[in-house]
Formats: C-alpha cells, structure tokens, sequence
C-alpha cells in the first residue's frame, strides 16, 4: 500500500515539475524554491523531489544561545508612596 501511494506521489511530481504548462510549471517550481529556501537547501530538481515526498528535511538547529548572568537585579523600586507616575490621589 504505501509503494503505491509513493509511486503515485512520485507520478504526480514528474507531472507538476515536467508539464506543458509554463504557468503552473513556473508556479511549482516557485512554491519548491521557496520551501527549500525556508529550509536553507540548495535548489535542485533532485531536493524539490526530496522534500515533496517527505525525505529531504531542514537540517538540525545549531546550538540554542544561553545568555549566562552572573548576578540579577531586583525589582525596580518604587517611588515612595506606593504609587507611579500620574496626578496624586484625591482624598
């Protein structure tokens, strides 16, 4: 079962990327660019067929940054009186 959904996938590529139509041709190859951009892959016929049928993926994320705080500071302090910017309370 799963050779032939394959093998139609793979059929249905090879219509898309080869087809008489210039406009559709175009708008498919344009749609695989922009996924192998997203991806940072190199443009080819051989990753767009790759990423259409779910083998090629984006490579793994480098290392995550961690900023490393030696010491943090509190809470900013508030004004006395307990309250912050604005005309005093009326009483």
């Amino acid at each position: 079962m799963v050779n032939v959904a394959t093998s139609a996938k793979r059929a249905q590529f090879d219509r898309l990327w080869n087809t008489d139509n210039f406009a559709k041709q175009k708008q498919f190859r344009n749609l695989m660019r922009s996924k192998l951009d997203q991806i940072k892959v190199p443009f080819t016929e051989e990753n767009a067929r790759g990423f259409y049928m779910g083998e090629v993926k984006a490579p793994p994320p480098k290392e995550e940054y961690e900023p490393q705080f030696e010491e943090r500071r509190g809470p900013p302090r508030g004004r006395p009186g307990g309250r912050g910017r604005g005309p005093p309370r009326r009483r």
